[in-house]
């Protein structure tokens, strides 16, 4: 405790100074209360984050698919990091909203790369290696990497570089919030339409880039003819496009 906390304690009361301290705390979360309540009696806002917390419950789904395994941690923590971001933005805290999407990318990409890597995992559990977005997205064994596809998934190895740009993209961007770059400042701390559309559109590029990069390394693994009708549509919906893919999952895609 410091000298001038000290005197505050004893000239006021520790009592005094917890509440002094409780009362501040409960002015921001009423200014935060009132942000929600201005964010979903807006009709637009409340259609569109109803969208998106359907996608969070389709990506949760697609992650349990490799619950059992070891690199499922990394899964989990990216389903909760995600899922805090769509609160946080719906408070008007657009620079935690935005670093919760930075890291869910972060967290699943990686969750990805240490299934190949289990090495890299086990210094990561023991705290001896941390996550490097660089070596994750790079070109040469990065997760959007035409080598990693040629492992995992070759069928679609042409494809990767358009992922790889939609990733690249969400971090980038995402890190000016990270940084405190001048783009990530608002004048005060209420709704901002504009921001608000741009962490959606972010939003739905980091899902997007996520799920390539699960399907890419465990399609293979997932039995299609044990997968629900849920996974199945996801699954079409995400890739369905490509015929590679319709061809292995005997599916329509959403295109036919």
């Amino acid at each position: 405790m410091t000298s001038r906390a000290k005197k505050i304690t004893k000239s006021t009361g520790a009592g005094a100074v917890v509440a002094k301290c409780r009362k501040e705390y409960e002015a921001v979360l009423k200014v935060r209360t009132s942000n929600l309540d201005s964010y979903f009696n807006e009709t637009s806002l409340a259609k569109r984050h109803q969208q998106a917390h359907q996608r969070l419950l389709d990506v949760e789904n697609v992650l349990l698919q490799v619950k059992g395994r070891r690199e499922y941690r990394l899964f989990e923590m990216a389903v909760q990091l995600l899922a805090e971001g769509l609160y946080q933005v719906s408070c008007a805290n657009y620079r935690l909203a935005f670093f919760c999407l930075r890291s869910f990318l972060e967290t699943s990409v990686a969750g990805v790369r240490f299934s190949a890597f289990e090495y890299e995992l086990r210094e990561w559990e023991a705290g001896r290696r941390d996550v490097s977005w660089t070596v994750l997205s790079g070109d040469e064994t990065g997760c959007f990497s035409v080598n990693y596809a040629n492992a995992f998934l070759p069928e679609i190895r042409d494809e990767v570089k358009h992922y790889q740009g939609l990733a690249r993209r969400v971090y980038r961007e995402c890190s000016e919030y990270v940084h405190g770059n001048p783009k990530s400042y608002a004048m005060a701390a209420c709704m901002d339409g504009e921001r608000v559309s741009g962490w959606f559109e972010l939003f739905d590029a980091a899902t997007t880039a996520v799920l390539f990069c699960f399907f890419v390394r465990y399609m293979k693994d997932i039995s299609v003819d044990g997968m629900n009708e849920d996974l199945r549509l996801i699954l079409e919906t995400e890739l369905g496009h490509f015929s590679e893919i319709r061809s292995l999952i005997g599916g329509r895609g959403r295109d036919d």
